[in-house]
Order: structure tokens, then C-alpha cells, then sequence
């Protein structure tokens, strides 16, 4: 995945390393792409993965999202496959 820094000028490829493990995952369906109000590009994978770009940070979860959304509070509300509706936390993960 190619992404372009227009910031910077400069372009990021990000791709999947079996040595790596907080590289992308192989052969996953993308089901969102978000920024946030920090300017973290966020991914949602078809199988548990939340990837931060910004912070190249990987959030894995037990769950498949379909969706994020950041409220005015700057929480993360993340629709699932499983569990409706799910509070998502930088710091935490998944709350409820």
C-alpha cells in the first residue's frame, strides 16, 4: 500500500513481511480507511486488525470491522461483525 506524505512530498509503501509481525497482513480485505482529528490515518482489515500509520501502531482485535467513527469527545466507535457497536481506545484497545 502506497501512501502519499503531502506534508513531506515523500511516499510511504507499507507491505507484509512474515518477520515482521507489525507489518500489514497478508491477503486481507481493506473494509475502511479513516483519519482522524489528530491526523492518524486508521485502516480496518476484514480480519481483526486496526492499523495506525501515523504512530505505526497495530491494534489486533477480535473482531472484523466494517467501520470507525471518532465522536466530538475523540472516542472511536468501531461497527463489528460480531458485537454491534464497540468503544475503541488508543491506549486500551477495545473498552465495551
Amino acid at each position: 500500500m502506497y501512501i502519499y506524505e503531502k506534508n513531506k512530498g515523500a511516499t510511504a509503501f507499507y507491505y507484509h513481511d512474515e518477520r515482521e509481525p507489525k507489518s500489514l497482513v497478508d491477503n486481507q480485505q481493506v473494509n475502511w480507511i479513516r483519519e482522524d482529528s489528530d491526523h492518524s490515518l486508521w485502516i480496518g482489515a476484514e480480519d481483526t486488525v486496526i492499523y495506525n500509520l501515523k504512530d505505526k501502531k497495530i491494534e489486533r482485535i477480535n473482531e472484523t470491522t466494517r467501520c470507525m467513527l471518532q465522536d466530538s469527545k475523540k472516542r472511536f466507535w468501531l461497527a463489528t461483525s460480531n458485537r454491534g457497536l464497540a468503544l475503541f481506545s488508543k491506549e486500551k484497545g477495545i473498552i465495551r
